[in-house]
């Protein structure tokens, strides 16, 4: 599975790692070879073409890879629809790259492998042939090389697939500087059979069928073969003499053509829900700049959309479990935690209400990676926080973020989850529960009922006055409300481990980017008079006093579900 087939035919070079056979057969004018792996290509495209479980996963993957080569920022990405032959639709995906993640076509289009680092998510190795395999049936790479004379060209075509092996053809272009590139593709054309064939893909040839081996130059095919050279000139051109595009070295394109689902506006339906997704699927994208047919998109979705929304940041430890000095049975006294720690994974816990899914329970978002991409949505994470899955307690649209911003945390090879060790995870869990019940509990007893907390929820989402037009990205955390004053503690309760703090020695510390606040339980309060208020009312209370008292009301609560 480790083989990849590269066919260098304008350099008249060719790749060819160990664990593949070469057939020789027909051999271009150039001296290019058709080089075949010893893995049923036929196969493992149709593996590849199944990778996905909705056609936006696979799209979401390519604007991963595209999102990797910008982590330094400064970069833009562009995805649209383009017209194609015989009513068929196509995607273009254009981004810009550093000179230092740039790599050679032949190492892009290699099958299974990838050089990428921790702070990466998206993966050349994989995604990028089985996402394209899964959205269209003939696709073209293009890389511009340093400046607009230079590229390398990969094409990836279901027909060119067969048993024996699997064929992927890779070219250099512009090495002629002094012919126009429409002279230089029309004699590739000449010259190469192989490519040739590729072009009048691009000019509507179906790609869904095996692959014939017909070469340039019969009747039926002219047609085919300029629309494709017109189209692939197009492309070149639109990549190095732009306005978007000329000022950057460094540019990578993917033309997904001959899509696959050939439902009307597919292409379009598509893009729109991508657009509704990535909001909410990377947190830090405040420097790299991505356009949705020529739209901007706004990376600024829990900012927009949480209240109070407040930042926590918290070091867990990786192998020491925080409660492995706790061994007296029953209750135990108070211990308070230590923080920093030598062995700490450094995190953020960002956590609001979203009156939108009021009355919800509580979901768990994990991000990961330089970008901050989501990793794992739980809807309901009540049972993973140990927080009370009676009742409506936690219900008002409790949101919590955890945001590994460090890219400490490993991840399954999917990239769909977390996987530190048994401790360290148990330690993650221990924190998110804390603070998710902390901030809870102190906003609940500001209003002494889940009713009149749901009530304030929402009249600060509709009270649009507190919302701003700038807008400050979640990496900037010291921009959003605090909990100041916290010392966080652990104790055991009837066997039961909790990290509690007093909340009466919490202090708030709003926050500039905390865009939505809750002000009032009713339109003529002020925020004077709720302060006043929540100081008269809530009560004195000890952590401890906190559990036990949401204990009671859990059993009780499940004693009438008995009842009835």
């Amino acid at each position: 599975w480790n083989s990849t087939v590269i066919v260098d035919t304008a350099s008249a070079t060719m790749t060819v790692p160990s664990n593949t056979t070469t057939a020789s057969a027909n051999p271009s004018p150039t001296g290019a070879i058709m080089t075949m792996s010893n893995v049923n290509g036929q196969g493992l495209w149709r593996s590849w073409q199944r990778s996905f479980r909705r056609p936006v996963d696979a799209l979401l993957d390519l604007v991963d890879n595209a999102v990797d080569a910008n982590l330094k920022g400064g970069g833009q990405i562009h995805i649209s629809t383009q017209p194609s032959p015989h009513n068929r639709q196509a995607l273009l995906l254009l981004n810009s790259y550093a000179s230092d993640v740039h790599k050679e076509i032949s190492h892009i289009l290699e099958v299974f492998s990838s050089n990428k680092d921790q702070s990466a998510v998206g993966e050349n190795g994989v995604g990028l042939k089985q996402a394209s395999a899964n959205l269209s049936d003939f696709s073209i790479v293009l890389t511009k090389i340093n400046n607009k004379n230079k590229f390398q060209m990969g094409i990836l075509c279901r027909s060119l697939q067969s048993e024996k092996g699997i064929n992927i053809p890779s070219y250099n272009l512009g090495c002629r500087e002094s012919k126009s590139w429409d002279n230089e593709i029309e004699d590739l054309c000449s010259s190469d059979a192989l490519f040739s064939d590729c072009v009048k893909y691009l000019g509507g040839k179906p790609a869904n069928v095996q692959h014939n081996g017909v070469s340039a130059g019969d009747d039926g095919d002219r047609a085919e073969l300029a629309e494709g050279r017109r189209r692939l000139v197009e492309l070149i051109v639109l990549m190095s003499e732009s306005d978007e595009w000329s000022s950057h070295d460094h540019v990578f394109g993917l033309l997904l053509d001959q899509i696959r689902d050939t439902r009307p506006n597919f292409s379009e339906n598509l893009l729109n829900e991508l657009g509704e997704l990535l909001p909410s699927t990377y947190l830090h994208l405040s420097n790299t700049k991505i356009f949705i047919q020529q739209k901007p998109v706004s990376f600024h979705h829990w900012e927009q959309r949480l209240v109070e929304l407040t930042c926590f940041p918290i070091q867990v430890s990786t192998s020491v479990d925080i409660w492995q000095e706790d061994e007296t049975e029953g209750e135990c006294e108070e211990k308070n935690v230590a923080q920093p720690l030598t062995d700490a994974t450094k995190l953020r816990v960002y956590v609001g209400f979203d009156p939108s899914r009021t009355p919800t329970s509580t979901s768990l978002h994990i991000y990961s990676r330089g970008c901050g991409r989501l990793i794992k949505h739980l809807p309901d994470a009540r049972n993973e926080l140990s927080l009370s899955t009676g009742g409506t307690q936690y219900c008002q649209g409790l949101t919590v973020i955890l945001d590994d911003y460090e890219s400490t945390l490993p991840l399954t090879p999917t990239k769909q989850d977390i996987t530190p060790t048994a401790t360290h995870r148990r330690n993650i869990f221990a924190w998110l529960r804390a603070v998710a019940h902390t901030f809870w509990q102190f906003h609940f007893e500001k209003y002494l009922s889940k009713g009149a907390l749901t009530d304030a929820l929402d009249f600060a989402i509709k009270d649009e006055k507190h919302r701003k037009e700038n807008f400050i990205p979640l990496a900037e955390f010291d921009s959003f409300t605090k909990f100041d004053g916290i010392e966080w503690s652990k104790r055991s309760v009837a066997g039961v481990e909790r990290i509690t703090t007093d909340l009466q020695n919490i202090e708030v510390a709003p926050g500039k980017a905390t865009l939505i606040r809750m002000l009032a339980t009713k339109e003529e309060d002020t925020g004077e008079d709720l302060k006043k208020k929540s100081k008269k009312s809530r009560p004195t209370r000890r952590p401890q006093e906190e559990e036990e008292e949401e204990e009671e009301e859990e059993e009780g609560e499940e004693e009438e579900e008995e009842e009835d």
